[in-house]
């Protein structure tokens, strides 16, 4: 059986239409936020900095050349946060328009880290300040100048 005009009602027609219009409006809709993030003081590509829109799931790695996409954006303002290991959080407020791509390079400054000693004892990992009794040192320069070591048995045994 052929289908000709006749054979559509009104609302099959307008069913049809609007099943077409939908995925163009979607499409129409989603854009892209692309940029690079770098140091400040070198200008060097941060790579691995994870990039992502504040309050949502949509967010991305930075590749090798400090360049990352996040996708599937709908039109809005939103703030877009930049955060790597070694580096200050970095933060942006972005305008997306529909069916305009946007930009938002981040420049990142670098901060000194300071690690706490961690103990590992029976009961968990604690931090030392808070079983500082319970916890001695070894000096491995001091240890290996006395005596040879073979393996780490050698050095918790001297």
């Amino acid at each position: 059986m052929a289908f000709t005009h006749r054979n559509w009602s009104r609302g099959g027609l307008f069913a049809l239409l609007l099943l077409l219009a939908i995925p163009s409006a979607a499409r129409a809709q989603a854009v892209s936020i692309t940029g690079r993030v770098t140091e400040n003081k070198s200008g060097r590509p941060v790579e691995q900095a994870q990039v992502n829109i504040v309050g949502t799931t949509i967010g991305a790695l930075t590749n090798t050349d400090g360049r990352y996409t996040l996708r599937g954006v709908r039109a809005g303002a939103y703030q877009v946060r930049v955060l790597r290991v070694g580096y200050a959080e970095s933060k942006q407020n972005v305008s997306v328009t529909a069916d305009q791509p946007t930009t938002a390079n981040f420049v990142m400054a670098t901060v000194a880290m300071s690690l706490e000693p961690v103990v590992t004892t029976a009961t968990g990992d604690q931090r030392r300040i808070e079983i500082g009794n319970a916890t001695s040192n070894i000096s491995v320069a001091k240890v290996v100048q006395s005596a040879p070591i073979a393996n780490a048995n050698d050095l918790l045994n001297s």
